[in-house]
Parts: C-alpha cells; structure tokens; sequence
C-alpha cells in the first residue's frame, strides 16, 4: 500500500514538472526592465534641437513645450538639449510653420494656422462653430480623414505632426455684452488670417473680421484696431484680454487643437532610438496637458473674473440662434472649400 501510494504521488510530482515546463518565463524584475532602458541611452545621439512656437506663456502650447524640454532631455541623460523659441520668439504662427517646413527648425508645439497653409482643404474641423464637441473633432481625427491629413501635411508642408494637444474651447471676448448675432453686426473682431473663420464670422455672424497675427492682438485691441476678439482662455489670460475688454461670452463657440509636428527630412534622418525617444516625448507631452486642459475651464474663468472681466452666460436658446447663423455660412464654405460637405462632417458627431 505504501508502495502504490509513493508511485501516485511521484507520477503526480513528474506531471507538474511537465506542466511547470510550458509556463512562460516570470516576468522581469524593475532591475532588469532598467537594462535595455540604458543600452537605448547610449545609442541616443548627441544633438541639440529648436522647437519654435508663437503661443504665450501659460497657454497650453507653451506648457507642453516646456514639458516637452523636460521629458526628453531627462531621458536622454542630456544627450539632447532642447532650445525653446516661444511666445513668438521664432516669429508669427506662419514664420515658426515654414521655418519647420524648410528645416530652419527642427519642430514646433502649434495651433492650427500651418494646417491651413499646407493642407487647407482637410481644415474643415478647425473653424467656427465646426466641431460639435471634442468627441467630435476626435472622431475625424481618427477616421481615414485624420490620416488624409497627416499625410498631406507630410507631402506638402514636409511636416510629421504626431501629437495633438486638446486647448479648450474657444470664447468670445468684447467690450459690451453680447448675446446674439444682431450685437456683432459691423463690430471689428480679431481673427487670424485664415479665410474660414474670417468667413463665418462675417458671413454667418455678420461681423467685420481683420486678420491680426496672434502676436500683435494686444496691441490691435488697445490701439482700437479691433474691438473684440475671440480665443482660448488660457491664450486670452496670456495676452492680456482682460485689460483691453470687459467682458467673456461663455459661447464655447470652437474645439481648439494645438500639434507636436516635426520636419520630416530631419525626423527620417534619426537613428531609431533617437527618432521614437524624441516622438515619444512629444506625444507625453501633448497628452498630459491635454488631461490637465480638460479640467481647466472653471479655474480660467475664475482668474478672468477676478481680473475684472464680467462672464456673459448664454442660455441654450441664444447659443443655438448663433449656432442656426453660422450654419448658413458653414455650408457654404464647406462646398467651396473642403472635400466633405458640412452634412457629412455632422456625421461624425453621432
């Protein structure tokens, strides 16, 4: 009996050993994962490299640069050293997008203006009253027409974009108190020269738009060149809205989108290593400050109030009057414009 006992618990102890066989190794240990971490450290090459961006300080643009810097020059051991031109410092948003097209720049945390340079028939999500939410800018982005882009972007502008950051929505900002279309008929806003939005707001709202470079929208406001102007809350804290008007319209009339996009000549010339550590840092970057803008809005309006800007609230009826006036618009520049009609792009907001 013990005999027959000892046979069943060794043919037990062999099957286990059979089975313990065709188990996957353990995981490794936080030692060992650290191992190839080094060996890609020395193969980063050595280089020093300008991303150039027109936006203020505070805004997120210029909050991810600066992470940016951080990131990539801590996990290249200083290998790579990061020169950040910012707040206009490389020039207007159309200076920084060429100086990065012909390689003067090696990339750029940027708006949305180098979109409409290189590839202006995809920018139909990128003008007013466009994007229903983020959601929806998300969902194109994604699509087949999101690669359609990026792939312009590369074949024309000679620029890899391989990152977004999300910047909040865009507000309207005035010297009186505007709660429908009527109060902006003739008045001079700001608008960067980029004819879809000069489009909407004059054709739809019934405005009179002037193209103003971002870097000279304080002084066109103070000087009266313009009247009011409309932007994110953390670019309008940055160039000073709240001295030169008094009043936000909570109009969230726009999803507006910042990018991490690099030239491509230089990109492509990286060892691999070097190319996926510098994307990599570019696309923490731009998702970190997106997580933090999602949340922002409440504490950018409260530092507005206290300020002494005076927050005009509309109620779901004034903004879909607004909303009803730009459709008009929006339609029609979709049909002279874009390679999607303004039907097809609602489409993606289901």
């Amino acid at each position: 009996m013990k005999k027959s006992l000892f046979l069943v618990l060794a043919f037990f102890v062999v099957l286990l050993l059979i089975a313990g066989c065709g188990q996957p190794a353990p995981a490794p240990t936080p030692e060992e994962t650290e191992e190839p971490e080094e060996e890609v450290v020395e193969e980063i090459q050595e280089m020093s490299i300008s991303i150039g961006s027109a936006f203020p300080e505070g805004s997120e643009v210029f909050n991810s640069a600066v992470l940016f810097k951080e990131l990539l020059e801590e996990r290249s051991e200083g290998k790579i050293s990061v020169s950040l031109l910012l707040a206009g410092a490389a020039g207007n948003e159309e200076a920084v997008a060429e100086a990065v097209s012909i390689g003067e720049l090696e990339g750029q945390c940027a708006g949305v203006t180098f979109l409409n340079m290189f590839a202006p028939e995809y920018f139909f999500m990128e003008v007013p009253f466009a994007a229903v939410d983020f959601e929806h800018w998300k969902n194109v982005w994604e699509s087949q027409y999101g690669e359609d882009l990026r792939t312009s972007m590369r074949e024309r502008g000679n620029t890899e974009i391989v990152q977004y950051i999300f910047r909040g929505q865009r507000f309207l900002f005035a010297k009186k108190p505007v709660t429908a279309p009527e109060d902006m008929a003739g008045v001079k806003i700001r608008m960067p020269s980029i004819r879809g939005w000069i489009y909407v707001w004059e054709q739809g709202i019934g405005a009179a738009p002037i193209g103003v470079p971002m870097t000279e929208i304080y002084t066109a406001l103070a000087t009266g060149v313009v009247d009011s102007a409309d932007g994110d809350l953390s670019a309008a804290l940055g160039y000073r809205y709240d001295e030169v008007l008094d009043y936000c319209m909570l109009s969230r009339h726009q999803v507006m989108m910042g990018y991490w996009a690099f030239n491509v000549d230089w990109l492509n010339s990286l060892n691999g290593p070097t190319h996926d550590m510098i994307v990599q840092a570019a696309i923490d970057a731009g998702a970190e400050i997106t997580a933090d803008s999602l949340s922002r809005e409440p504490d950018y309006l409260a530092e507005l109030e206290e300020r002494g800007v005076t927050l005009v609230e509309w109620t779901p009826e004034q903004r879909q009057v607004f909303q009803d006036a730009a459709e008009e618009a929006l339609i029609q520049l979709y049909e002279e414009d874009y390679i999607l009609t303004r039907e097809e792009v609602l489409q993606f907001a289901n």
